[in-house]
């Protein structure tokens, strides 16, 4: 009997082996994977969660709720800021002019900034406040919602930033350097 051509070109090796990867292959592919995994996860994850970028999205939460409440409630408030203590806090204006610490929303109660964040100083209206100073430092926000405008000159480590807050919109952005504007 005779075998189609196509069986009849198979060598000896091709119809000793079975289809599929040999071990040697299959390793090559995982440590190229662990090779990228090694590289690349860390670094994806220092992009989604450093405590940098965390810090710029709960002040800048905490602006707009602020805002938003000063608009609403018809009220002041202030951004209390202790640069001796890299903390911070939100006070309420009451009927008597004076202000109370509010801490009833997450973003209102008192917080610090994480270890690997160190504060320098903090500019506003063309003063710089050291960390030194024992005293707090107020950002007030009226009850037409404009902020004070400030920046706070960090270090993350080893790296100079910048949170820059405007006045009008409240936005808070995060500059690489320190920025002096």
């Amino acid at each position: 009997m005779i075998l189609p051509l196509t069986y009849q070109a198979r060598t000896f090796e091709q119809l000793r082996r079975p289809p599929g990867y040999t071990f040697m292959e299959l390793l090559v592919v995982l440590v190229l994977l662990a090779a990228v995994m090694f590289i690349g996860v860390p670094s994806f994850q220092a992009l989604l969660g450093s405590q940098l970028d965390k810090e710029v999205n709960r002040l800048g939460g905490l602006l707009r709720l602020l805002r938003n409440e000063a608009v609403l409630e018809r009220t002041a408030f202030r951004l209390t800021f202790e640069l001796d203590k890299a903390s911070y806090f939100v006070e309420e204006r009451l009927s008597d002019g004076s202000y109370a610490a509010r801490s009833d929303h997450d973003l209102m109660r008192a917080h610090e900034f994480p270890e690997a964040v160190y504060v320098e100083r903090m500019l506003m209206f063309e003063k710089e406040i050291l960390p030194e100073r024992k005293e707090p430092v107020y950002v007030l926000i009226d009850s037409s919602g404009f902020v004070d405008p400030f920046l706070l000159h960090i270090f993350a480590g080893e790296e100079p930033f910048t949170f820059k807050v405007s006045g009008f919109t409240g936005k808070v952005s995060l500059q690489e350097g320190h920025v002096d504007e």
